[in-house]
């Protein structure tokens, strides 16, 4: 844009929201015909520093007022089944986040994981149990945890997962009646089922 000189310009309006961008049809005296151009003072062109000033000064007429793209329409209902079915499992297979004797660690929730986690509290529920379990939580690293406390954090991992599944016929009702339109929605109604 070195060698082009701003003549005159027309149709400016803000194309930002807090009018630091100028939109126009610019007309430079080295072309024939008016070209869209974009002006900023927070750009790095010096023509576009100077386009903005000259437009923001009233130069070339009012500015209009910016005008928002409007938003994508509302996805379908069943592409909203469709991916609250999958926030879901995801929800529910990407692990339990918790704290363990000043450890901040994630319990896996695959279903091999439930597994594990599972039958461990079977057995602590049996006669004679161990009065720890040390459970693996990298790979080298473990965590060691008191029997009641293992049974306590399986019960919340196991309603944590439940909860996920329990959510579902709720948000399929509100997909249906038309108050849940958009993924964001299903996302808040399952972080609010869990509690996260």
């Amino acid at each position: 844009m070195d060698l082009l000189t701003l003549v005159t310009a027309r149709n400016c309006r803000y194309a930002a929201a807090d009018g630091s961008v100028i939109t126009m049809e610019a007309k430079f005296a080295e072309l024939s015909d008016f070209v869209p151009f974009d002006a900023s003072a927070s750009y790095h062109d010096a023509h576009q520093i100077v386009a903005y000033v000259r437009a923001k000064s009233g130069e070339f007429g009012a500015i209009s007022d910016y005008v928002a793209i409007p938003p994508a329409p509302d996805p379908p209902a069943d592409q909203l089944v469709t991916y609250a079915n999958r926030a879901q499992w995801a929800l529910a297979t990407g692990g339990y986040p918790t704290t363990v004797n000043g450890t901040a660690i994630t319990f896996p929730t695959t279903e091999a994981s439930l597994a594990l986690i599972s039958g461990k509290a079977q057995r602590l529920a049996r006669p004679n149990p161990p009065a720890n379990v040390n459970w693996q939580v990298g790979p080298t690293d473990f965590v060691t945890i008191a029997a009641a406390d293992f049974l306590v954090l399986a019960t919340e991992i196991s309603d944590f997962v439940q909860a996920t599944f329990d959510a579902l016929p709720a948000i399929f009702a509100a997909i249906a009646a038309g108050t849940i339109k958009t993924t964001a929605g299903i996302d808040a109604a399952l972080a609010a089922a869990v509690g996260r």
